[in-house]
């Protein structure tokens, strides 16, 4: 029997308080994690919806059809893609909203075959993006209309249209701040009532909803609670409620929140509604570290965790596509950033849908999953540490009922240096419980796979790693990876610097380990930015003041007056 299993853990925030009686601390810098190979817990839910397809609105930025598919993308939201809002589909609001004539659908049919394509679906947002129009339609039965007939397009094929069944239609956008609704709270909720009325007697199989709100302060927007007083007295239609988040604050907050919203949900009979965040990302603010760091991927990676014992049944990262201020999990050239490879991390757990018991969690950042695929032949751990002060996990995996008596096994790291990279191999004895202990850091991702070593022997020595990581500052990052092989008759030491090259087999990816060699040596690590040049051509680019390799994401060194990349070995064009 073929036998797999691979544990990710991912660094995330401060340990102050346990979250379960079954999670314990060794110490104040130590911490252990039990798994329970034959105890499952329910399945692990997929939470990869994003906003914005894959398909780019710029011809300068990267197609994204490769990399949605890699993460595992599964639900799309159409907003802030001027592709979708009103005034593009249906430019002249004068016109008759029966004729076909009056609608415009070649920019958002595209947009909608792109996202089919990778195999998500979709949530229309019907409405407008940021910036564009938020007054209150003047005639609001013509405006659902209109709506109605956008349904009619990409489900019944009207208008030469298509029937992808698109179930989700979400009913403006942020109506609780001004930048997106001019009116009163009560004429968005008369809007409201009419279309959704209006769609649900066009296809009541299409689920409709709202209000897209966003979230402020500790407590639920008291406008959210009178739209679900609203829609209690008139019998709305109200298949879920959506909201968004940007918190700026410990992971957990968001799992919180979801908790809220389903507690009013409850409160006012909507308890069989759908509990979707159809926003969320670490910030509002643009451009903030979190945006493209490791500590920023880890957050992400923690609240994912989190929301699998929340009630939410959708969640849409803010935004998958490259955009300014830097929300997006990709660049601008379809480069994975830090949070891309938070997703495509989840996205293994996902194919260990089986969840199994695992303690160690914490509301104060530190967030533990684990499971199995359905054959049995592969288990995986998420551990995120946002930003703990530990040095040290233990993880014990019991009852582990394989039958070989050895596993390979292998690290994959993703940190301010690492993408997910495979950093280490190594060989062990099958042992129950299955013990391993390892130094972490802040903001950290170990991905640790195991697999079985067919005709070995309970006499197979045990080998043991260890992985040391320094940061110097959060601008400037260098990385020593330490690795100690034994056996019983030879004793190694290698220290290597490591990078993901891409996708590959096994767990996804291929990997390299190479050194730096003697032209790096005495190398300072995070070039100030303003100390060389730059051209059009230029191989690095500026990150808060600093030099970073532009293929690689990471961080250059200055070596005898010219800009040096450990991970390709070379000198890059400054």
């Amino acid at each position: 029997m073929a036998l797999t299993v691979a544990l990710v853990l991912l660094a995330v925030a401060h340990p102050m308080r346990a979250w379960s009686n079954d999670a314990y601390f060794a110490s104040e810098n130590r911490v252990t994690i039990d798994v329970d190979a034959s105890r499952t817990v329910g399945r692990i839910r997929s939470l990869q919806g994003v906003n914005g397809g894959p398909v780019p609105q710029g011809s300068n930025f990267a197609l994204l059809y490769d990399q949605y598919r890699q993460i595992g993308v599964d639900f799309v939201r159409t907003h802030d893609d001027i592709a979708f809002d009103i005034n593009v589909v249906f430019p002249n609001m004068e016109a008759d909203p029966s004729n076909e004539a009056s609608y415009d659908f070649g920019s958002t049919d595209v947009e909608v075959q792109g996202i089919i394509s990778v195999g998500a679906q979709i949530l229309y947002r019907l409405g407008y993006s940021w910036g564009e129009r938020n007054d209150v339609p003047s005639d609001y039965a013509k405006f659902a209309e209109i709506c109605r007939h956008i349904v009619m397009h990409y489900n019944d094929g009207w208008a030469n249209g298509f029937h992808y069944g698109i179930r989700y239609w979400e009913i403006w956008n942020e109506p609780n701040i001004s930048i997106y609704w001019k009116g009163t709270p009560e004429q968005y909720f008369r809007l409201y009532d009419i279309v959704a009325r209006t769609l649900k007697a066009a296809d009541p199989e299409i689920r409709v909803g709202g209000p897209a709100l966003i979230w402020g302060g500790l407590r639920p927007p008291a406008f959210l609670e009178e739209f679900l007083k609203f829609c209690r007295t008139n019998k709305s239609p109200l298949d879920f409620v959506s909201w968004h988040i940007y918190p700026e604050t410990q992971p957990y907050f968001v799992a919180e929140a979801a908790h809220q919203i389903q507690d009013l949900l409850t409160k006012y009979g909507f308890e069989n509604a759908e509990n979707l965040i159809t926003e969320w990302n670490f910030s509002a603010r643009d451009s903030i570290a979190e945006r493209w760091n490791a500590r920023g991927a880890a957050w992400a990676s923690s609240a994912l965790v989190y929301l699998q014992d929340t009630s939410v049944s959708g969640a849409y990262w803010y935004r998958g596509p490259f955009s300014s201020g830097g929300f997006s999990l990709f660049l601008d050239n379809g480069d994975f950033k830090k949070s891309g490879y938070a997703f495509l991390a989840m996205k293994k757990m996902l194919e260990t849908p089986v969840r199994l018991a695992c303690n160690g969690s914490d509301k104060a950042g530190f967030a533990t999953l684990a499971g199995r695929s359905e054959s049995n032949h592969i288990l995986r751990v998420l551990i995120s540490n946002y930003d703990s002060e530990y040095g040290e996990f233990t993880l014990t995996l019991k009852n582990l009922d394989w039958p070989v008596s050895t596993f390979q096994a292998e690290i994959y790291v993703l940190n301010d240096t690492y993408d997910l990279a495979l950093i280490d191999q190594f060989q062990l004895a099958k042992t129950d419980p299955l013990t391993i202990t390892r130094e972490i850091t802040p903001s950290s991702v170990y991905l640790i796979s195991f697999e079985p070593k067919e005709g070995a022997t309970e006499t197979t020595t045990q080998q043991t790693t260890t992985i040391t990581t320094q940061q110097s500052t959060t601008q400037t990052t260098t990385t020593t990876t330490t690795t100690q092989q034994s056996t019983t008759s030879t004793t190694q030491a290698t220290t290597a610097t490591t990078t993901q090259v891409g996708p590959g087999p096994g767990i996804g990816f291929a990997f390299a380990v190479i050194g730096i060699g003697a032209a790096a040596a005495g190398a300072g690590a995070g070039i100030a930015a303003g100390s060389r040049p730059r051209s059009a051509r230029s191989e690095v680019f500026t990150y808060a003041g600093y030099y970073y390799c532009r293929k690689h994401r990471t961080p250059v060194l200055y070596v005898q007056g010219q800009l040096w990349c450990p991970v390709e070995q070379r000198y890059l064009r400054p």
